[in-house]
């Protein structure tokens, strides 16, 4: 072991060994953590000493040594911190084959599930906590399950890299390079797939590319900010008819969950070792759901906005648009600021930065004015200029906010309060209405297609009388003899009567290669992926030995599955803006459950 030390110890670069003593006078500190830079590519050293060292000086040895030690044994992981999309989804099959072939070695299912769990041991994964075995082989034998839980993986590697100086204003903002780059090469792989594939209308032939509908769907950042901005002007227009007042909240962590200090970035020596997980399950369950309980338990009534963004070094905070009654505005602000200050009131800043407070002045701008920024600079930078956060132009600073986001699952904007947005985005998908269908629900279709979000917030405020989504349960697209739902269309109450169903998503499309000169007879060959699986049901019944194939194992019947794993669930057509798959002709809709 001495001598392995040594030999990783001389096979540092002298720069590195030099920074290395300078760092920590413990030797053994030193030999180990050659050991670890040894694991590691030689581009990745001077960034990790330099790290190493300010987490020495700034909390201590423990955690420094457990930060260095997180980045080391995640470059021992089956994908790699610089992996491209494709690598991970490479990496995704492998696993994914390899639970198929530990799955048809054993004879019954006990012996099968230990040996798959100790399978994503191995990759360092939780396994899926279910009891039904059918429902363990279907996710361990999806690459998209492997792909997910491999991208989730990452997030260690990202807590690692923030503890070691690798994420704030004067290195990486808001995220590492290396998770930026991962996010980037997803982004083209997303636009290569998109841009190769088709929907198909089933009854009227109809296609249109998934790129086209991309561009014409939330997905595209200058719709989704549009949207947003629709929403906020709609929820002011709304609270200023009924005489609600409008607030703009700014609520952040205590000092101890930010690694770098905000103007130097230099190590925050209260650092405790946090992740931005762990920060915003703060402010979601330390201060925000308590808060709402208490509210309601005052009978106060309320509704807005939550905008989550970044800190430089990638440490989460709240900026939110409250809309409540003069009378309990006052009570309303002291609970939030309870919550709020309740950890750590005392230490320096805290009265100044933890809990911020303004009313939203009309002269000003309103609350668009107040929010607006917040919104751009989240999604595409548009109008931003310079973010003062990162010290980057909008523009650069706006999409890594939103991979910072992706990479550790945070929904961005969160409306509170209010009516289902599924309504809204529903009603916009129609055309035009028959007679008997205006007199049904005209007036708050006509309240969505028109964009007036207030007068939709108005319609739908009796509860009694609000449309609500209609589902419909139906065969997963992606888990083999397992159910899914998803929104077909409205649910219309009916005075005196049962609710009307009304359905938006009639028409069937398919999802094919498109027919190409690059693709040339494949594509016309190809079978197209829908939301209906037509192979059989899971046999689990395989013996070790077995000459079929992992698909013919488990389902008897070798051209359906071959005919299944080619299927992806349906891209939903878009619900923004004007297009042919996104509002939809009346001759679409069955007809089938409303009155002509």
């Amino acid at each position: 072991m001495r001598k392995q030390s040594r030999e990783a110890w001389d096979a540092l670069t002298p720069k590195i060994r030099t920074a290395l003593e300078a760092a920590t006078p413990e030797h053994s500190d030193r030999l180990w953590a050659a050991g670890i830079l040894n694991s590691i590519p030689a581009r990745y050293h001077v960034r990790l000493v330099k790290g190493y060292a300010e987490n020495l000086r700034a909390q201590g040895r423990r955690l420094a040594n457990l930060a260095i030690l997180e980045i080391g044994e995640q470059f021992q992981n089956p994908v790699s911190l610089t992996a491209t999309a494709d690598e991970i989804s490479d990496a995704a099959r492998q696993a994914a084959n390899a639970a198929w072939r530990v799955i048809t070695q054993y004879r019954n299912e006990g012996s099968a599930c230990r040996a798959l769990f100790e399978l994503a041991e191995r990759y360092r994964i939780e396994p899926p906590h279910r009891d039904d075995f059918a429902k363990i082989v279907n996710r361990m034998t999806s690459q998209h399950w492997w792909r997910r839980k491999l991208r989730r993986q990452f997030q260690k590697a990202e807590a690692a890299f923030i503890r070691m100086g690798f994420v704030h204003k004067h290195a990486a903002a808001y995220l590492s390079d290396e998770a930026y780059s991962r996010f980037e090469s997803q982004q083209r792989s997303n636009a290569h797939l998109l841009s190769s594939m088709e929907a198909v209308n089933v009854e009227t032939g109809e296609s249109i590319t998934l790129d086209e509908l991309a561009e014409h769907s939330l997905s595209n950042p200058k719709n989704r900010r549009a949207e947003v901005m629709v929403r906020v002007k709609g929820i002011e227009h709304h609270a200023d008819r009924i005489g609600y007042r409008g607030l703009f909240l700014t609520i952040t962590c205590p000092s101890r969950m930010h690694a770098r200090l905000s103007g130097s970035g230099v190590a925050n020596p209260k650092f405790g070792g946090s992740t931005p997980k762990h920060a915003q399950g703060y402010l979601q369950s330390n201060v925000w759901e308590p808060a709402r309980a208490k509210l309601g338990r005052q009978g106060i009534d309320y509704f807005g906005l939550r905008v989550v963004e970044p800190h430089h070094d990638g440490t989460p905070h709240w900026h939110m648009l409250v809309f409540v009654k003069p009378e309990h505005e006052a009570e309303l602000l002291a609970i939030l600021r309870y919550y709020a200050m309740r950890a750590d009131p005392d230490e320096p800043g805290a009265s100044e930065h933890r809990f911020k407070v303004e009313i939203i002045d009309k002269a000003k701008g309103g609350a668009v004015a107040y929010v607006a920024k917040y919104i751009a600079k989240n999604l595409d930078g548009e109008g931003v200029g310079v973010d003062y956060e990162s010290g980057d132009a909008g523009s650069t600073s706006a999409p890594r906010a939103v991979a910072w986001a992706r990479q550790w699952g945070f929904r961005q904007f969160q409306p509170f309060g209010t009516p289902s947005i599924t309504i809204w985005r529903e009603l916009r998908r129609l055309r035009e209405l028959t007679p008997a269908q205006e007199a049904l629900f005209g007036a708050v279709w006509k309240a969505a297609d028109e964009g007036r979000f207030a007068d939709y917030l108005h319609l739908q405020t009796d509860k009694a009388a609000r449309l609500a989504p209609l589902w419909q349960e139906e065969e997963s697209a992606r888990y083999r003899g397992e159910k899914s739902r998803r929104v077909i269309g409205l649910s219309i109450p009916v005075a005196n009567g049962n609710p009307v169903e009304f359905i938006t998503r009639g028409a069937r499309w398919e999802i094919r290669l498109r027919d190409t000169e690059v693709e040339g007879e494949n594509a016309r060959l190809s079978s197209p992926w829908t939301r209906v699986i037509n192979c059989t049901g899971l046999d689990l019944r395989g013996s070790p030995g077995n000459t079929l194939s992992s698909g013919e194992c488990f389902t008897g019947h070798h051209e359906a599955t071959v005919r299944a794993n080619r299927r992806r669930q349906e891209k939903e057509k878009p619900p923004f803006g004007i297009h042919p798959a996104g509002r939809l002709k009346n001759t679409d809709l069955t007809g089938e459950r409303i009155a002509p």
